[in-house]
C-alpha cells in the first residue's frame, strides 16, 4: 500500500470505532431514559417513551417487541395521551399477538 492508501485504511477503521462508540453511548442513554420514566406523566409521553415505559416493564420482558412497537407507533401516530383509549385488541396489528404478553401490558 502506498501512504495515501494507508492512510484511507486508517481512517476507515477509526470511522469504525468512533460508530461502534456512538451505539454504544445511544444505548446507554436510552437505558438512562428508560430508568427515568415518570409513568404519572403519561399523557405527555412521546412515542418513543411510550415504547421505553413498555420495554421496562417485568424485568424488561417486552424488549423483544421494541423495534416492532417503535415503528407502529410511529406509523399510527400513538403516543402517551392515546394510553387510555387503547384497547387489549390494539395491541394485535402492533405485532404483539401474544394473548398473555397484551393482558400483560395492557393491563
Amino acid at each position: 500500500y502506498n501512504e495515501s492508501q494507508q492512510k484511507e485504511i486508517a481512517l476507515s477503521e477509526e470511522c469504525k470505532e468512533t460508530k461502534m462508540e456512538l451505539i454504544e453511548v445511544k444505548n446507554e442513554l436510552r437505558e438512562l431514559k428508560r430508568k427515568n420514566i415518570d409513568p404519572t406523566q403519561f399523557m405527555e409521553w412521546s412515542s418513543d417513551e411510550f415504547v421505553d415505559w413498555i420495554c421496562s416493564l417485568e424485568q424488561e420482558k417486552f424488549m423483544k417487541y421494541e423495534s416492532t412497537l417503535r415503528e407502529a407507533f410511529e406509523r399510527d401516530g400513538i403516543d402517551g395521551a392515546a394510553i387510555p383509549d387503547i384497547e387489549k385488541n390494539d395491541w394485535i396489528p402492533w405485532g404483539i399477538q401474544s394473548f398473555k404478553d397484551r393482558t400483560c401490558i395492557h393491563g
